[in-house]
């Protein structure tokens, strides 16, 4: 596991979204390998990686997705097998979504509007982030016509 200088691990994930053929925002959540439940793609930044590297690499791995990343959308903290853990979440705009991807056989992935997301993703932290994304989203929508 990577930790960062002050001893707590660091992890990077992406916020995977397109847009629907009506153009309605949608995220991509996958399922937590042990407990199956709805979470945001994301893993362990090794040193010798980039957080965005290592964020784009966990979505391709749990997801099956590859995309544009952006600029850090923010961080939480959470708790990892009884240590502390900073998680900082990208947002992804998703070019190509892969029919096989390597974790495939252990979990699931399933696009959904924003309010479903928010409503099934775990950990709790992420809701805000995937609503701050989905707010600069439309807003820049509007600011295009």
């Amino acid at each position: 596991m990577a930790r960062r200088d002050d001893g707590l691990l660091r992890q990077a994930g992406t916020i995977p979204w397109r847009r629907d053929a009506v153009g309605e925002l949608e995220v991509l959540l996958v399922t937590t390998r042990r407990r199956g439940r709805w979470t945001l793609p994301k893993g362990d930044v090794p040193r010798s990686l980039d957080p965005r590297d290592a964020a784009l690499r966990e979505a391709r791995e749990e997801a099956g997705v590859s995309g544009v990343v952006g600029a850090l959308l923010g961080s939480f903290a959470r708790r990892k097998e009884g240590r502390g853990c900073i998680v900082e979440l990208y947002p992804m705009r998703v070019v190509a979504v892969h029919r096989a991807w390597p974790e495939q056989a252990e979990r699931r992935r399933e696009w959904m509007p924003v309010g479903e997301a928010v409503r099934r993703v775990s950990p709790e932290a992420a809701c805000a982030l995937i609503e701050l994304l989905a707010a600069r989203l439309d807003r820049a929508m509007a600011a295009s016509r």
